[in-house]
């Protein structure tokens, strides 16, 4: 016996099943409840006695086109019918709901996060060099972190700091404008002051440069923009006292005249202190550090003497703590100290080391580049 349509009847409310019996159509009649006595609700369950009333009516199959047929009779909205799936889920016991895993957030240590952009100070050591370099945290692990620094000219390089008293957040939103805290930072030719932190005091616009008052010994130097960067002090993650009562005994700034390095100078209690002009060649006598070398890396962080600068291809001649002279490029040297007079003298050709006049065969052969 096979179905083959649905018959209705409106008055009064019933329905015919036509079947296949073995080539011979015949139809059952249903009656049905009248409309006064039928809800939405109830159309669901008529269906269902429906089903169960003969043996050919597979739910699977002709439930939803009862329901859509029961509705159009009865002119009425039928609710939706549960799934297996979500019958399955209200029959079997609740299990409690597990909890989502928090979202790992960037490891944080005193304020100080992962992908926060820093300025290094206070290094000291092999790491002292890097003073005043920016870098991006890359790693925080308790109190120790991995900075990653991009120094122009060189490949990055991550430094590790154990605590927190040698990075400062830099806020970049911040305007150069009087008040604004500093950094210090990319002097070659006074590299001790890289690093230092301060307040800016006066702006000279039109020279590019800005007069910083640094904070802890109250000192005033006159530096270009591009060798400062905004920090933010607010969230700084130790406490840095600022000297309130910086030095006032200013020497004139013409009592010296300009910087050597074509500086103006900065006023202070001890004189001009020329800090920018940091492009200008490093004068012969100085006392230099070499760093940064590939091919000849066993010669990194050895200290030489410049003998001689030659701007046109920014390259130096200078002689070892061995007596051995070489030539290097000008990025390959950190400025460490000025000429003394006697060292001066030596560098400008005057006099020569007895060492040297002994062996001036062997000082000439030892002029060789050390190939960085």
């Amino acid at each position: 016996m096979k179905l083959k349509r649905f018959l209705l009847r409106y008055d009064p409310p019933g329905m015919g099943l036509e079947v296949d019996d073995g080539g011979t159509l015949e139809v059952r009649h249903k009656d049905l409840p009248s409309a006064n006595e039928v809800t939405s609700e109830d159309i669901l369950k008529i269906v269902d006695d429906l089903i169960q009333s003969e043996k050919f009516l597979d739910p699977r199959k002709h439930q939803a086109s009862l329901d859509t047929l029961l509705g159009r009779l009865y002119k009425m909205e039928v609710p939706a019918r549960e799934s297996n799936k979500e019958k399955k889920e209200k029959a079997a016991p609740r299990e409690p709901r597990k909890e989502e895993p928090a979202k790992e957030e960037p490891a944080e240590t005193n304020g100080l996060s992962e992908g926060l952009e820093v300025c290094l100070i206070r290094l000291g050591g092999k790491l002292q060099q890097h003073n005043g370099d920016l870098g991006v945290i890359s790693k925080v692990k308790e109190e120790k972190y991995e900075v990653r620094l991009n120094i122009p000219g060189h490949d990055p390089v991550t430094v590790k700091i154990k605590g927190n008293d040698n990075l400062v957040p830099v806020d970049r939103r911040s305007p150069f404008k009087v008040g604004t805290p500093v950094a210090i930072r990319g002097l070659r030719n006074h590299t001790a002051l890289n690093g230092c932190l301060g307040r800016v005091v006066e702006c000279h616009i039109d020279a590019n440069r800005f007069e910083v008052r640094a904070m802890e010994s109250g000192q005033l130097f006159r530096v270009k923009k591009e060798n400062l960067v905004p920090i933010d002090i607010a969230h700084m993650p130790f406490p840095y006292k600022e000297n309130v009562e910086p030095n006032t005994n200013h020497s004139a700034r013409g009592k010296h005249g300009d910087g050597a390095d074509g500086s103006h100078g900065a006023r202070s209690g001890g004189g001009d202190q020329p800090v920018d002009g940091a492009e200008d060649m490093i004068k012969a006598g100085s006392t230099v550090q070499l760093y940064g070398l590939k091919t000849a890396m066993v010669y990194n962080g050895q200290m030489a003497e410049v003998i001689k600068a030659d701007p046109k291809n920014r390259r130096y001649e200078i002689r070892l703590q061995d007596d051995s002279v070489k030539t290097i490029r000008a990025e390959n040297v950190r400025f460490v100290s000025s000429p003394t007079a006697k060292g001066h003298n030596q560098s400008q050709g005057h006099n020569q080391s007895p060492r040297q006049q002994k062996r001036p065969k062997e000082a000439s052969s030892a002029r060789q580049k050390p190939g960085a």
